[in-house]
């Protein structure tokens, strides 16, 4: 699992992890919204195993993740339990959390 140093080296690695999971992925479809707590936001949209970041997409998120982005990135890096933080309140999901777990397929 790569280690990322930063949230924006994190999304600009999405695609390409998307591109190794695709058959994973394929079929599942979504926009997500990750806000930051440092005020940044980043959209994602998975389409047939596809992953893209739109800057400013016309459509209502399915997914909203908002979180703090040292968090997130101690996530990300495998040193905080993404359950954990959901219950410390360190995460908040809203949204179709379904589509969330098609993402989770990028982790392994």
């Amino acid at each position: 699992m790569a280690r990322f140093e930063s949230i924006d080296a994190f999304v600009a690695a999405i695609p390409a992890m998307a591109a190794r999971s695709r058959d994973l992925l394929r079929g599942h479809d979504g926009l997500f919204r990750l806000d930051t707590r440092q005020g940044r936001t980043f959209f994602m949209r998975l389409s047939d195993g596809e992953m893209t970041l739109p800057e400013n997409p016309p459509d209502t998120p399915d997914c909203r993740v908002i979180a703090d982005e040292t968090d997130l990135l101690r996530i990300v890096n495998g040193s905080l339990s993404p359950v954990t933080a959901l219950l410390f309140g360190k995460v908040r999901v809203s949204g179709d959390k379904s589509k969330l777990l098609a993402l989770a397929k990028l982790m392994k």
